[in-house]
């Protein structure tokens, strides 16, 4: 409290830092990564503002209390959306590793951090019922989601396929060669002419089934490259999830937009050693949310 507040009301009267000075401190840690330390010593320095670090941190948490509502409206919109992004890298609680989630539309963006990594994270989040389509990395996690459309990010395939044309030789780079020419001329197609018209009207133009026919031909090269033969095992899990976005407005070929939105939690995780408790932490699911109402 400041030396000259007289008052001693409780309540919405009861402020001992003011909405100016706490929003300025979540957005200097949330949004820079700036530990709270580091805030602490900003408001003391440039300010002349003394408060601790861990003022600031239950001050913070305090705020979070009062938005779980509307975090549970963004995951409200993020499950009307037409295309989802889902991306996840790893983070820290109690020095326990665990795993920040990432879901993005194109109005929205939530986190989430959760021990596990599996289907189940993003089948709570979105629900069962969601009907857009699902951008991920392709990674096993995403297969037993029962989503009808899902769309494999091309660019980390794309990824693996050139480190197999720089490092392969002979015979064994021609295939890997082909398959990555073929992706791109499938991207290039969506970006030169949109989206490809379908069941009866694609008689009339069907560039797309013929990207499509001659990928199922490379699929059923006999290779003997063992990097190769991996490859096209990854190819053929993920074979239904590979096009997309030559059909559909709201697909893409990439999962770009999820891995913007990852980004600087990634230069967070760096800078602030990411969470000390689960009280600092994006919710986990509801049950966790309300026992940490009575619990705070």
């Amino acid at each position: 409290r400041h030396p000259d507040q007289p008052s001693v009301a409780q309540g919405a009267a009861n402020v001992s830092l003011g909405g100016h000075a706490l929003a300025f401190a979540m957005d200097l840690h949330i949004r820079h990564g700036v530990a709270y330390e580091r805030v602490a010593e900003i408001y003391r320095v440039v300010f002349k503002f003394p408060i601790t670090a861990g003022g600031i941190a239950l001050a913070i948490q305090r705020v979070a209390r009062r938005l779980f509502a509307t975090y549970d409206k963004l995951i409200e919109a993020l499950r009307l959306a037409d295309a989802i992004f889902v991306d996840e890298t790893g983070w820290r609680v109690l020095r326990v590793t665990t795993w920040l989630w990432v879901f993005s539309s194109k109005d929205v963006t939530v986190y989430v951090v959760d021990a596990r990594k599996n289907h189940e994270v993003p089948l709570r989040i979105l629900g069962e019922g969601f009907v857009g389509v699902i951008h991920h990395d392709g990674a096993r996690t995403y297969d037993s989601l029962p989503y009808f459309m899902h769309q494999t990010c091309l660019q980390h395939i794309l990824r693996d396929l050139d480190e197999l044309v720089e490092t392969k030789t002979r015979g064994a780079v021609r295939w890997p060669l082909a398959v990555a020419e073929l992706l791109r001329k499938a991207i290039h197609l969506r970006n030169s002419r949109g989206v490809q018209p379908s069941g009866e009207d694609a008689k009339d133009n069907d560039r797309a089934g013929c990207i499509e026919e001659e990928l199922d031909r490379l699929l059923l090269a006999d290779l003997t490259d063992p990097d190769n033969v991996r490859m096209k095992k990854r190819l053929i899990r993920n074979r239904d999830s590979l096009f997309a976005f030559l059909y559909l407005e709201e697909a893409e070929a990439t999962n770009a937009e999820a891995e913007r939105q990852v980004r600087p939690q990634v230069a967070t995780r760096k800078n602030g050693a990411c969470n000390r408790s689960w009280q600092g932490a994006p919710p986990r699911h509801s049950r966790q949310r309300a026992d940490s109402r009575r619990r705070l």
